[in-house]
């Protein structure tokens, strides 16, 4: 169920997927993912899990951000290689408040 789409700088297609809880990116001209963040069809608000991530944004550096905002209310950032860096704005489990 894709959600999202963007085209960064090298032409690369990132696409985010609601129902695969899922970000990938797709080299130009290609037909499979040469990245995918997240695991397919498991929900989660770690440094591996999105829930339902609405949409991504690429640096020129090749780092990128992925909001997570339907289940969770977060910005998460990650290497060129999709590796973790950090997170803000979760949202707290016992009272709903947002931290920043």
């Amino acid at each position: 169920m894709p959600h999202g789409l963007e085209i960064d700088a090298n032409d690369s297609i990132w696409i985010t997927d609601v129902a695969l809880h899922q970000v990938m990116r797709f080299r130009s001209g290609s037909s499979r993912a040469d990245l995918i963040v997240g695991e397919r069809f498991v929900p989660g608000s770690d440094s591996e899990h999105f829930c339902k991530p609405t949409d991504v944004a690429v640096l020129s550096n090749g780092e990128f951000f992925v909001t997570d905002g339907y289940c969770n209310v977060r910005v998460v950032r990650f290497s060129r290689e999709g590796k973790f860096l950090l997170q803000w704005g979760e949202t707290s489990r016992n009272s709903g408040d947002v931290l920043l």
